[in-house]
């Protein structure tokens, strides 16, 4: 599996939202996810396409914002709603959750990789 280095990830990105001391957990994740939608494309490719760095990082940044919402919610296990004298809040379930990092992941690396990129292209 290929990765990305911070360096890249936050000088030619300009990656923000994931620590350093977070960043190689994440970034695993994140490139797991391009070379799976990618079908393995990128294994023993001596230079990965920038391309596919860019929605690495993009993904990563999903990521990162996935097991923030994840931490949220398992601080306030089983709360649906919330309300306090005029203020309110929900949390969604971790169903819910899932889904919707799901399709976030699918559109930010999708911006990098859109789904008529050759290296996605499924072969059928």
């Amino acid at each position: 599996m290929f990765t990305v280095d911070y360096t890249y990830y936050s000088g030619e990105y300009g990656g923000t939202a994931v620590e350093p001391v977070r960043y190689p957990f994440v970034m695993r994740e994140a490139c797991a996810y391009v070379d799976q939608i990618t079908y393995g494309r990128l294994h023993g490719l001596s230079e990965i396409p920038e391309e596919a760095k860019l929605a690495a990082c993009a993904v990563a940044d999903v990521v990162q914002a996935k097991y923030a919402a994840m931490n949220k919610l398992g601080a306030a296990a089983g709360v649906k709603s919330f309300n306090n004298s005029g203020y309110s809040e929900s949390f969604a379930d971790a169903a819910q959750l899932s889904d919707d990092f799901a399709r976030r992941m699918a559109d930010a690396a999708a911006v990098y990789l859109p789904r008529s990129h050759p290296l996605r292209y499924a072969g059928v």
